[in-house]
């Protein structure tokens, strides 16, 4: 388990309870946030290891803007049918990955790796 938390952006409730729950083995605290502001907000306060941002819901622009003022964050994106232009926008934007929403199993394995790779800069 990494001891640090996860915040997830996903206005979806049973998405975000799925992506919750597949992630909450791994971390001690996951933040579900519904809106942007939820997220900012949820995002200053626990200062999370990794978030898991819905492309649907947040624009590429804040995901560079996240990245700019918490670089050591690890962001995931998740999208319904992301393609490459999106995952090469969003990548320099700075996010890590892009996953399928609909594949929870995806969106954990980014966010394991990515969040390990940067346990030394976020811890």
């Amino acid at each position: 388990m990494l001891s640090a938390s996860v915040v997830i952006l996903q206005p979806d409730a049973r998405l975000a309870q799925v992506l919750s729950s597949v992630l909450a083995p791994h971390f001690n605290s996951i933040h579900v946030a519904r809106d942007l502001k939820e997220f900012r907000a949820s995002v200053k306060q626990a200062r999370p290891r990794a978030v898991v941002v819905d492309l649907e819901s947040s624009p590429t622009e804040e995901v560079r803007g996240l990245h700019r003022e918490f670089p050591a964050i690890s962001i995931v994106c998740t999208h319904r049918l992301p393609d490459d232009a999106m995952w090469m926008q969003v990548l320099e934007a700075g996010a890590t990955d892009v996953c399928p929403t609909y594949d929870p199993a995806s969106v954990v394995r980014s966010v394991l790796h990515t969040a390990e790779d940067t346990s030394g800069a976020a811890a």
